[in-house]
């Protein structure tokens, strides 16, 4: 600091540490700053530790895949009689509980409803049957409205439950999280209601509707990861429905006709996939939310600052690549425990709060050395002129020769 006063004077040293403080903050206060290298950090860690998770051995997936478009021969949406036959071939295995990830909003258009009274009676019968709803955002005048999009009420009367399926696209259009249950609408969505269905126990930790929870999604790819079977093989009787005893069976879609993929930190994934996933999230007790609070992001910046100058302040020589290693050690060794405990602050302020604080370090000092450099050499030159004066180089005669 004695250093900046003396070459800069006080105002420009004022307005100089004012603006490194602002440009170290800006790092805490402006997502924007960081949004790209979080989500560089945050994907390139689901990506090692998805494919060393194990899924539940009891989630499964029935599949209406291209294959079981083809051999079935009808279009999409299918007749609810098609639909309920698959339901009762499913439950002839006894599963433990059938998510049916497809929306029922609208009467059966075939068979004059009979296809809609046999699935409502199956519904009924079996009474293991969970639905999901739709969410629709809108951005108003008012502020932000929610729609929901609900089943028929005949079905919603005849199955076990339905809840929501609301997952978070990010900017980037790649979907990290998902909602447990939201405030506005006062309700919960499918996979927590199941997962308390299953085990009360899995409920702890989240609000009764109180309050909005969200979660990122943990995806399970070890050894495959959730399993598919496809309806096709249901339908043939390739595969016995006693494979599906006690499992909770999600039935969806994955027909590339129909498009119902979506973008993840690892790639495309059909919707079904994920909403098992966002169960299997529950009950692996890996449900956890990244912290993207303003004082999360500052109170990171901040400690990345004060590693990064006192790294630069007390380590001397090299001392920027041993600021580089031990930033990477850091970082990885964070990563892993924030893995471990379930537990996401934002790393991206902390990083780039440490490289900032770093480079300015470095550069001031740099540039001190340059002066102290430039200073010598200014001594030296005003040295050796005064010497030329006192000691001139041609020899010096007296008067009388």
């Amino acid at each position: 600091m004695e250093k900046l006063l003396v070459v800069f004077g006080k105002p420009k040293t004022f307005l100089v540490c004012c603006f490194l403080i602002f440009s170290w903050a800006a790092i805490g206060l402006f997502s924007g700053i960081t949004l790209w290298l979080e989500r560089i950090i945050y994907d390139s860690q689901e990506n090692f530790f998805a494919f060393r998770r194990k899924p539940n051995p009891n989630i499964i997936i029935v599949d209406i895949d291209s294959e079981t478009f083809e051999s079935q021969g009808t279009s999409w949406p299918w007749p609810r009689g098609k639909l309920a036959e698959l339901l009762n071939i499913i439950e002839s295995g006894a599963p433990r509980f059938v998510v049916i990830d497809i929306l029922l909003q609208f009467p059966d258009p075939y068979e004059q409803g009979k296809g809609d009274l046999a699935l409502e009676e199956s519904m009924k019968k079996f009474g293991n049957v969970a639905l999901v709803s739709l969410t629709e955002e809108n951005i108003s005048p008012h502020g932000s409205e929610i729609r929901l999009i609900s089943n028929l009420r005949k079905f919603r009367q005849s199955a076990l439950l339905e809840g929501f399926v609301w997952g978070i696209v990010d900017s980037d259009s790649s979907l990290r999280s998902f909602n447990l249950s939201d405030s506005r609408l006062g309700i919960e969505s499918c996979v927590l209601q199941i997962a308390k269905n299953l085990d009360r126990r899995f409920g702890e930790g989240f609000s009764e509707t109180g309050e909005s929870q969200e979660s990122r999604i943990a995806f399970s790819k070890k050894d495959g990861g959730i399993p598919f079977l496809s309806a096709h093989d249901l339908f043939s009787g390739n595969v016995d429905p006693s494979t599906l005893k006690e499992k909770i069976v999600f039935l969806g879609v994955s027909a590339a006709i129909l498009h119902d993929y979506h973008q993840t930190p690892l790639g495309i994934i059909p919707g079904v996939e994920i909403l098992a996933s966002s169960l299997d999230t529950i009950i692996s007790k890996r449900t956890g939310a990244i912290k993207k609070e303003l004082s999360w992001r500052l109170g990171s910046a901040i400690l990345g600052g004060a590693f990064g100058l006192f790294i630069m302040g007390n380590l001397g020589l090299y001392t920027i690549a041993i600021s580089i290693v031990l930033l990477l050690f850091v970082l990885v060794l964070g990563v892993f425990v924030s893995s471990y405990f379930v537990f996401f602050p934002p790393f991206a302020p902390f990083v780039l709060s440490w490289i900032f604080v770093s480079i300015i370090v470095f550069g001031i000092e740099y540039f001190f050395s340059f002066l102290e450099t430039q200073f010598s050499k200014a001594e030296a030159k005003a040295a050796g002129n005064i010497q030329e004066r006192f000691f001139p180089k041609e020899g010096w005669e007296s008067p009388q020769g």
